[in-house]
């Protein structure tokens, strides 16, 4: 077992890189995809006509 230890070690550590490059990959996806679909949702909701419409008081009635 103790002839194998460096070679494991070393495998292991190659292993543990392999996946923090994995994990930094999937997650630069995400914010990548995050940052479009936001994008996406948020051109969408801009150039939906408003609905709604602003009404004006007349605040002069108001204070008599």
């Amino acid at each position: 077992m103790s002839k194998h230890e460096n070679k494991i070690d070393r495998t292991l550590l190659e292993l543990r890189t392999r996946a923090n490059d994995l994990a930094s990959q999937y997650w630069q996806n995400v914010l990548s995809n995050g940052r479009s679909w936001f994008l996406t949702i948020l051109q969408y909701v801009v150039s939906q006509p408003s609905s709604t419409t602003v009404r004006h008081i007349d605040v002069s009635i108001i204070h008599k």
